[in-house]
């Protein structure tokens, strides 16, 4: 399908379990990106959905997270002018939340697009 947003929820995983971070480099074409750190990992994500979705609105979202990932997430959504939601931290795990958890991640979306107006 042609979706009209996308929304990237992705790295708390990677930062629970340690997974190295990398460096950026916006200029290696998809192919040659790893998969196996995670800032190259998220540059090859994004440019896949740049790709596939021209017409898609593309946000990003910053969840309960180290700083270092964070910051890497937000620097590659400023580099391909994306924006980044920061939810709150609420989680039943410290990962991923719960169904009051994601009312509390609906709230920061709606709080984003209205900062927008």
């Amino acid at each position: 399908g042609s979706p009209d947003c996308i929304f990237v929820a992705l790295g708390t995983n990677d930062n629970s379990v340690g997974v190295a971070l990398g460096e950026y480099d916006y200029a290696l074409p998809v192919e040659e990106l790893s998969e196996s750190e995670f800032i190259p990992a998220y540059i090859k994500g994004i440019k896949a959905l740049l790709a596939n979705y021209p017409s898609a609105s593309i946000f990003l979202f910053v969840f309960n997270m180290k700083d270092h990932f964070a910051e890497a997430i937000q620097n590659i959504g400023g580099h391909f002018h994306l924006p980044t939601i920061v939810a709150r931290n609420y989680y039943v795990d410290n990962n991923h939340p719960d169904k009051d958890g994601m009312m509390v991640v609906q709230q920061d979306i709606n709080n984003y697009f209205k900062k927008l107006n």
